[in-house]
């Protein structure tokens, strides 16, 4: 069974590649201006969604999936590491969670409405300048995280456990 040592070494290692992914995801969405397909210019998700606006929201959501399945596979499997599942959800939960934290308060909040960097040519509207805007993801956030890292840590569970 797992460890506490190895619980935390799992969880902070695969939050630090969790959160370096998803930055390198946005720079890559900001670089192809692909937010453009799936977010109007307040931010808000296009009502209704083009094809390509799908597309990129599968593809995210793709990418989660396989993120909990490497993260299972290349931090605890390989290693011989077995565990609960619940224990399993929740080390995947709380890596993701730790991505989340990091995505509002890093990324949204400290660099696009603090910072708010010239370079970035970011418009004067409320998910650039606010806050707020950005806190009022967290409940939806975390509620995502809890049903797809039960999903992602069921998977990973039934393939290698």
């Amino acid at each position: 069974m797992i460890t506490s040592l190895e619980f935390w070494a799992y969880v902070g290692k695969w939050s630090l590649i969790g959160a370096v992914g998803f930055t390198l995801l946005l720079v890559l969405a900001i670089v192809t201006k692909a937010f453009q397909l799936a977010r109007d210019e307040e931010g808000q998700l296009r009502k209704p969604m083009p094809l390509g606006g799908r597309i990129l929201m599968g593809g995210f959501f793709l990418t989660i999936f396989l993120f909990f399945i490497a993260s299972v596979y290349f931090g605890l499997y390989t290693k011989g590491i077995r565990t609960t599942f619940w224990a399993l959800w929740l080390m995947n939960f709380l890596i993701f969670f730790a991505v989340l934290l990091f995505d509002t308060f890093i990324i949204d909040i400290l660099i696009l409405v603090v910072w708010h960097p010239d370079f970035l040519k970011l418009p004067d509207k409320e998910m650039f300048t606010s806050a707020a805007f950005h806190l009022k993801t967290m409940l939806p956030g975390t509620i995502f995280s809890i049903a797809t890292s039960f999903i992602g840590s069921l998977s990973a569970w039934l393939i290698f456990f």
